[in-house]
């Protein structure tokens, strides 16, 4: 896809240094770590707090469902694209990051995801962003400007 075809171009341009730079066990300011979504895949569980800058080219509608609790809740998966090598994953959001228009999600849009988490759920491993992670839509940061 385009998507993945620009993100493959930055990545071998100039996001593995910078990437390199930093190193996948290496923080940024506010402990994320910033990996791509094949080492957050294959990582050992949990993995939590990491930084991912991708690509959403698909998303499904926002669901609800009820927790074990009782409470209820509600959810969106989207599929991304990420810098390294055009990797693509399916990524849960939860609660208000779940909740935006569909129209925000349109168009490919380049994201920037603090506190992606990969985990086991149901005996299927899923990365999804944490209820205390942010989700920047359109990021205007030098790396996502060259996705």
């Amino acid at each position: 896809s385009s998507a993945a075809s620009r993100l493959q171009q930055w990545w071998h341009t100039e996001g593995s240094a910078q990437f390199s730079q930093q190193g996948p066990g290496g923080t940024e300011p506010g402990g994320w770590r910033p990996v791509d979504l094949r080492t957050l895949r294959g990582a050992a569980l949990p993995c939590a707090d990491c930084e991912v800058y991708a690509v959403i080219v698909h998303y499904w509608p926002c669901v609800g469902f009820v927790k074990k609790d009782g409470s209820s809740s509600v959810q969106r998966k989207v599929f991304v694209v990420d810098q390294s090598s055009g990797e693509a994953t399916q990524l849960v959001l939860f609660g208000q990051h779940a909740e935006q228009e569909d129209a925000t999600f349109d168009g490919q849009p380049v994201v920037r995801l603090t506190g992606v988490r990969a985990e086991e759920f149901r005996g299927l491993r899923g990365v999804r962003l944490a209820s205390s992670g942010s989700m920047t839509l359109g990021c205007a940061s030098s790396a996502a400007s060259r996705l």
